[in-house]
């Protein structure tokens, strides 16, 4: 198989959420604070077994890339390329990254036969 890029959010699915101290956060969602809940440890065997088969692991988060959150992820054991970059992205595109799956926690996977609005407000219900 040949390389693939993976895009994985930061909360909640590489740590768990804390946003106990963070002073910019609204209804739970970071808006940048260097505090870091616990890794999940689970998703960053899965990230670093696809780092080592040769794929493109992209952190993508709300959170500003910053030395912190490299340190966070490096003490973590986490293997990854790039954090929150466009540099996979054709010329001419958007600021939404390029990949060819995405992992988060507030994303529907989406089949044209599915519910859609009831997944939705799964997910909503979920985080409020």
């Amino acid at each position: 198989m040949t390389s693939k890029i993976i895009c994985f959010d930061f909360d909640g699915v590489i740590a768990k959420f804390d946003c106990s101290e963070c002073k910019v956060c609204m209804k739970n969602t970071c808006k940048g604070c260097d505090n870091f809940g616990t890794p999940i440890q689970s998703t960053i065997d899965v990230i670093n077994r696809l780092y080592d088969e040769g794929h493109i692991i992209l952190i993508w988060s709300v959170r500003r890339k910053s030395g912190a959150l490299e340190r966070y992820l490096h003490e973590s054991g986490v293997n990854y390329h790039l954090i929150n970059s466009l540099h996979y992205n054709p010329a001419g595109t958007s600021i939404k990254p390029y990949y060819d799956v995405l992992v988060d926690d507030r994303a529907v996977g989406f089949d044209e036969n599915m519910n859609l609005y009831e997944e939705i407000m799964k997910i909503l219900n979920k985080s409020s």
